[in-house]
């Protein structure tokens, strides 16, 4: 996903020969490039979420970021801690939408109906911070946050 050209995305053809684009300029080792789910990457680029990443006219992909925050927000049990974290982490896409930021984490998990809530639960606060970080580093306002998890092609609004 860091390196797809979402206007050459509308076949299984089109992506795997961007596949083996990736491979030529050894930017994908050919046993990853085996493992590549095309599929699910042609559902995520004609999914809403996926056409609208496609018609923006910014697309940023893995944006390391660091952030300062209380361990309270991170953590829910030392709510009343005044300590400090340094957050680390990587944005894996953001794009530019009526001249606000939308976020979009990719995420690989199995889902399952029984984790699905959990999994949602964990990755909010991960969003949350991902669109504190764009905020202060851009300037900018946010629009949205998703989760994109492929295993069901869902995007959620967090």
């Amino acid at each position: 996903m860091q390196h797809l050209d979402f206007s050459r995305t509308a076949s299984r053809q089109e992506i795997n020969t961007q596949v083996a684009a990736l491979v030529e300029k050894e930017l994908l080792l050919p046993e990853a490039a085996e493992a590549v789910d095309v599929y699910k990457i042609m559902k995520f680029c004609q999914s809403g979420l996926g056409r609208r990443v496609a018609a923006s006219p910014e697309v940023r992909r893995e944006i390391p970021f660091n952030l300062r925050c209380s361990c309270g927000r991170i953590f829910d049990e030392l709510d009343d801690c005044d300590e400090e974290l340094l957050i680390q982490g990587v944005i894996d896409l953001f794009f530019r939408e009526d001249n606000e930021l939308v976020v979009v984490d990719f995420k690989t998990d199995h889902v399952t109906p029984d984790n699905y809530k959990e999994l949602v639960s964990q990755y909010r606060v991960q969003i949350n911070l991902y669109q504190e970080a764009l905020k202060t580093i851009n300037q900018a306002k946010i629009k949205a946050g998703y989760l994109y998890f492929f295993a069901t092609g869902e995007a959620i609004l967090v």
